[in-house]
């Protein structure tokens, strides 16, 4: 590196996740790839976005759960296998999510 790049910087701290150097000020706690890591802003960002499709995705979820408990103790109909295959079949969509 070139001698005086890092006078740019009051604290000069490498992203955990893209290595790009950024003031320690500047950066911001990681609440799912590093937890307890410094992370760039651009990063922070691309985090935070993520965060937000897990968010959703885990609601769209507990909808579909919520409709299929609904259905199942509803509908006499169904035998107790039934109900537990539905409901392992919420279970792999779970994992499957958060995968």
């Amino acid at each position: 590196m070139k001698q005086g790049y890092y006078d740019e910087f009051e604290m000069p701290t490498p992203c955990a996740n893209c290595g790009e150097l950024f003031d320690l000020n500047d950066g911001y706690a990681s609440e799912k790839w590093f937890k307890g890591t410094i992370i760039c802003e651009k990063c922070h960002d691309e985090e935070e976005q993520e965060i937000e499709e897990d968010e959703r995705s885990e609601s769209i979820f507990d909808d579909f759960k919520e409709a299929a408990y609904s259905v199942i103790n509803d509908d006499p109909s169904f035998t107790e296998d039934q109900k537990n295959d539905i409901l392992k079949t919420c279970d792999q969509i779970r994992r499957m999510l958060n995968n």
